[in-house]
């Protein structure tokens, strides 16, 4: 089971512990200040309909945050807790194959449900996509813990995973309008799904450290139990008769 809490590591350890998500702090940071001096690098990592960004994007639109100062910090912050903790408890491979797969399987999946229900792809960008599949398995993997919601209100980690999904359903389709908006809210929850499956899956057969079942003692039956075991019964009662026979005599020859 990982860390019970999203704990962070000491500084000498920040860099040899989580070298994966300290690449991704580094990449959102200087995304955010070239994107600064540089806007139309935020074009060229959003995920759009038309080539290359409709294949490059699928994996470089959570680096994208325009001029959200305030949406770097808490999308660093978040990675830096619930992120590292995975990382920790899974590994560096492990914890890669995870992202990548949950940040292209919710892009794919949002840009399905907008295909189908609005007519076409549309553009995107963010890290919230990203960070909700970290959340997400993070408290997946961890439901019982216990951390402080917005810094105050003490919450079970389940709430917080379940409080994500819920927060992404009604909030990803925030332009969307009629019956169409509920539905689109489903599209949305790729990400969350794919981490949810990969965090049941690791416990199941994966490399997280699981509480051993508990092993049944089977009891053992008696040779002479049983239906046959009845019908031997005569046979061994005069087999035993019959040795004890020879050891009588045998002792009487000693003698």
């Amino acid at each position: 089971m990982a860390n019970p809490m999203p704990s962070m590591p000491r500084g000498e350890d920040f860099f040899r512990e989580i070298p994966a998500t300290k690449v991704i702090l580094i990449a959102m940071a200087a995304s955010f200040l070239v994107g600064l001096l540089w806007p139309p690098l935020q074009g060229l990592l959003a995920f759009r309909p038309d080539i290359p960004n409709l294949v490059t994007g699928l994996v470089t639109y959570p680096f994208v945050f325009g001029n959200d100062i305030i949406g770097l910090l808490l999308s660093g912050l978040m990675m830096f807790w619930f992120g590292g903790s995975l990382e920790r408890s899974w590994g560096l491979r492990t914890y890669v194959l995870f992202l990548l797969g949950t940040t292209v399987a919710a892009i794919v999946v949002w840009e399905i449900g907008n295909f189908l229900l609005l007519g076409g792809l549309v553009s995107w960008f963010g890290p919230w996509l990203m960070i909700s599949s970290v959340i997400v398995a993070w408290a997946w993997l961890n439901p019982q813990a216990t951390i402080l919601f917005m810094f105050v209100l003490p919450m079970r980690a389940i709430w917080i995973g379940w409080l994500d999904i819920v927060l992404l359903y009604f909030m990803m389709p925030g332009g969307v309008s009629g019956p169409r908006r509920f539905l689109l809210g489903f599209f949305a929850l790729g990400g969350v799904a794919l981490a949810i499956a990969f965090v049941k899956y690791q416990k199941q057969w994966g490399w997280i450290p699981r509480k051993p079942r508990a092993k049944t003692v089977k009891p053992v039956r008696h040779p002479a139990s049983g239906p046959f075991g009845l019908l031997l019964r005569p046979y061994r009662e005069w087999q035993r008769r019959r040795r004890i026979a020879q050891l009588e005599r045998t002792f009487k020859l000693d003698d």
